[in-house]
């Protein structure tokens, strides 16, 4: 007969294995949506300089955007142009400082997850699971073992954090293009922004200042 006191280190083994491929899933569908935000970021660009996103030749306005390799000069740009585009146009401008608000968030939670690994700690947990967080690499952490419970991240508390951004939109959400206070992920809105505004500028509802 198996030695019981081999089957529960093995058992614990590949339960944490499972999740660290968890962790490595939802940090690499974290990563590849904040991509898909920095390109809809693009389009915010184009929007607030050219008044449209249906424009011929990308060339120069890419080469001004991607001018700084700064995140943080390229989203001033961005503020900076917008506030510009849409000056007489408040409701439009408050809808992009909550965006603007959570692109920012985002970001840094992004940042924070980067520089994490998933780690199996010493203890399981009292039904014999493994016990496996996101947390900074040893060298990195000023806690013993024993205290790095309280750091990082376990994976419904990632979950819970990258929900506002990265969740699956709804049907409602997707037709849901006219609302500027809608919650919904990040990308979906910020794409939402723009060709909502890029109709709002094709057909004003009220005639320019002279």
């Amino acid at each position: 007969m198996p030695d019981d006191s081999a089957i529960e280190p093995m058992h614990i083994l590949f339960d944490a294995q499972r999740k660290i491929v968890e962790f490595h899933e939802l940090v690499g569908k974290t990563v590849s949506e904040w991509a898909q935000v920095e390109d809809a970021l693009f389009n915010v660009f184009l929007l607030a300089l050219s008044g449209s996103t249906m424009t011929g030749d990308l060339r120069p306005y890419r080469a001004a955007y991607f001018a700084s390799s700064s995140f943080n000069h390229r989203g001033k740009m961005i503020n900076d142009a917008i506030r510009v585009r849409f000056k007489d146009r408040p409701s439009i401008l408050d809808e992009w400082r909550k965006i603007r608000t959570d692109v920012h968030r985002f970001e840094e939670l992004r940042n924070r997850i980067a520089h994490l690994v998933p780690t199996t700690l010493p203890f399981s947990d009292i039904n014999g699971k493994a016990n496996v967080r996101l947390l900074p690499p040893m060298w990195k952490s000023f806690q013993s073992a024993e205290n790095r419970e309280n750091e990082g991240f376990s994976f419904e508390e990632l979950r819970r954090a990258l929900a506002p951004f990265v969740d699956e939109p709804t049907q409602n959400q997707l037709h849901e293009t006219q609302n500027p206070n809608h919650v919904g992920p990040l990308f979906f809105r910020i794409v939402s922004f723009y060709m909502k505004h890029n109709d709002t500028l094709s057909h004003p509802t009220s005639k320019p200042k002279a």
